[in-house]
């Protein structure tokens, strides 16, 4: 089923509950899996893809709100620290382009799959990281239905 909205043409997979797509974000392949009854699918589906930009964008925000947050014991820079003390210098140093840092690592945070389920009120998940080359570990956003950012977690 193709979905022309704000994220351009989606062209999502799938025949009842769930449907999956994926977009870019800048350069990055991002999965979307939205979970819908078949038969409000169509409508569900155009929702949910107009609202994307804005939950990314707030997703993005509270990442940043959880970095400035010097209180938060195992948040983003937590994470950022720990990739740049145990990450492998000359890898980083390769993808960077630079010697790292963590405002250089901070920059490439980005989405790797995003989890929407409409009939929670527009519950939206989201998971982020620096690529999968440089490290495993995941910083997933949950946002309430009004698009506002709930949890920001670091994960492994």
């Amino acid at each position: 089923m193709k979905i022309s909205g704000e994220m351009g043409e989606l062209l999502f997979e799938g025949n009842g509950d769930i449907y999956e797509s994926c977009f870019l974000d800048g350069t990055q392949r991002v999965s979307l899996e939205i979970t819908c009854d078949a038969e409000e699918a169509e409508e569900v589906l155009k929702s949910a893809c107009d609202k994307l930009p804005g939950l990314l964008q707030a997703a993005k925000r509270g990442i940043a709100a959880d970095r400035a947050d010097a209180a938060q014991e195992y948040g983003v820079a937590m994470y950022l620290e720990h990739l740049l003390t145990n990450a492998d210098s000359n890898r980083m140093r390769a993808i960077l382009g630079a010697p790292p840092t963590t405002d250089l690592l901070f920059a490439l945070v980005h989405p790797y799959s995003v989890q929407v389920e409409p009939e929670e009120g527009l519950y939206c998940s989201m998971d982020f990281g620096v690529g999968h080359d440089l490290a495993d570990y995941l910083i997933s956003v949950t946002l309430d239905s009004s698009g506002r950012v709930q949890d920001v977690v670091v994960e492994s």
